[in-house]
C-alpha cells in the first residue's frame, strides 16, 4: 500500500493541481501590483515564503490527498492509509527541499524547462475556466468573420500526361487526349499520384495536390463559365499536363454566428488563454529586475 500511495503522490496530476493552487495565490498577489509599475523593477510586496525548516500540510492539501485517493480507489482512505499519505507527502517535501538546498536544480536545463512548462500549462488551464457571454462570442464572430467562411468546393475528374515520360510530345498527346474525351471515347492516360476523381475539394487542397498553377486554371475556368461536365484543357501542373472535367462546383459562403457558434467559442477560448498567459507572465516578470551583461555572439569563439 505504501508504494501505491507514494505513486499517487508522485502523479503529475497531483502536482498539477497543487501548482494550480499556488498560481491562484500568485495571481491574487500579482493583481494587487500597481498598473503603472515599470517593467524591470520590483514594486509589489514579495510573496511570503515559509521558513525552509517549516512544513505545513494544511487542510486544503489534506483534502486534495483525500480526493485523489478517493478518485483512484472509489472510497475514503482508512486512518492508517491516510497516515501513510501524509508520511509520503512529508517525505517528498523533505527530499525536494534538501535537493533545492544542495542546489541540485541549478544548472540543470531540463529541470528549469520542465518547471517553466508546468507553470505555463497551469496558466493556460486556469485561463480556460473563463466562460464567455453570448455577446462576447457574437462580437468575436463579427471581428473574425473570415475564420468562419466556408471555402468553395470543387469536384472534378482529370486525365494526366507525364512531362517526364513524353517530353516535348506531352502537349500533342494531351491535345489528342482532350479531343478523344470530348468525342466520348474512354481513353487511357498516365498514372498520377492522386486519384482520377476528386470530390468536394477546396482550392487549397487542389493546390496542395496539383500545384498553384493547376488550382488557378480551374478557378479561372469556373469564373469564365466553363460548363459543368465538359472536358477542357490543357491544365499544367509541376508533373505534366492534365485534361480536366469539372463535375460540380459549390461557391463559398459566410457562416452566421448561430451556425458557427461552437467553432467561435473554441477560438474565443484559445485566444483568451493566449492573451491571459501573456498578461500574467508579464505581471510576473515585473517582479524582477533583469540585467543582461554585454555579449556579442559574433565575437565569441568556441572553446
Amino acid at each position: 500500500m505504501h508504494d501505491v500511495l507514494a505513486r499517487l503522490l508522485r502523479d503529475p496530476l497531483t502536482h498539477f493541481l497543487a501548482l494550480g493552487g499556488i498560481v491562484f495565490a500568485l495571481w491574487a498577489a500579482l493583481d494587487t501590483a500597481p498598473a503603472d509599475n515599470p517593467a524591470g523593477t520590483v514594486s509589489a510586496a514579495p510573496v511570503s515564503v515559509p521558513d525552509s525548516r517549516d512544513i505545513l500540510i494544511d487542510a486544503a492539501e489534506q483534502r486534495l490527498l483525500t480526493a485523489y485517493f478517493t478518485a483512484q480507489w472509489r472510497r475514503l482512505p482508512t486512518e492508517a492509509e491516510f497516515r501513510e499519505l501524509l508520511d509520503a507527502r512529508i517525505r517528498e517535501e523533505v527530499l525536494m527541499r534538501e535537493a533545492l538546498a544542495l542546489g541540485l536544480d541549478r544548472g540543470d536545463r531540463v529541470i528549469r524547462q520542465r518547471l517553466a512548462q508546468k507553470l505555463e500549462m497551469t496558466l493556460r488551464e486556469v485561463a480556460a475556466l473563463e466562460t464567455p457571454t453570448e455577446a462576447e462570442l457574437a462580437a468575436f464572430h463579427a471581428r473574425h468573420r473570415d475564420r468562419y467562411a466556408l471555402p468553395p468546393r470543387i469536384s472534378l475528374t482529370h486525365r494526366f500526361v507525364s512531362a517526364r515520360q513524353h517530353g516535348d510530345a506531352a502537349a500533342a498527346r494531351a491535345a489528342a487526349l482532350l479531343h478523344a474525351l470530348q468525342s466520348g471515347d474512354d481513353v487511357s492516360a498516365d498514372p498520377f499520384h492522386a486519384p482520377g476523381i476528386l470530390l468536394a475539394e477546396t482550392p487549397d487542397r487542389l493546390a496542395r495536390v496539383f500545384g498553384n498553377t493547376f488550382r488557378d486554371a480551374v478557378l479561372a475556368a469556373i469564373q469564365d463559365g466553363q460548363p459543368i461536365g465538359r472536358w477542357t484543357g490543357p491544365v499544367a501542373s509541376p508533373w505534366g499536363i492534365h485534361v480536366v472535367r469539372i463535375d460540380d462546383y459549390q461557391p463559398g459562403r459566410q457562416r452566421g454566428f448561430a451556425e458557427s457558434r461552437a467553432a467561435v467559442e473554441q477560438d474565443w477560448r484559445e485566444d483568451a488563454q493566449a492573451a491571459a498567459e501573456v498578461r500574467r507572465i508579464e505581471l510576473m516578470r515585473r517582479r524582477y529586475r533583469v540585467e543582461i551583461a554585454p555579449f556579442d555572439p559574433a565575437t565569441e569563439r568556441l572553446q
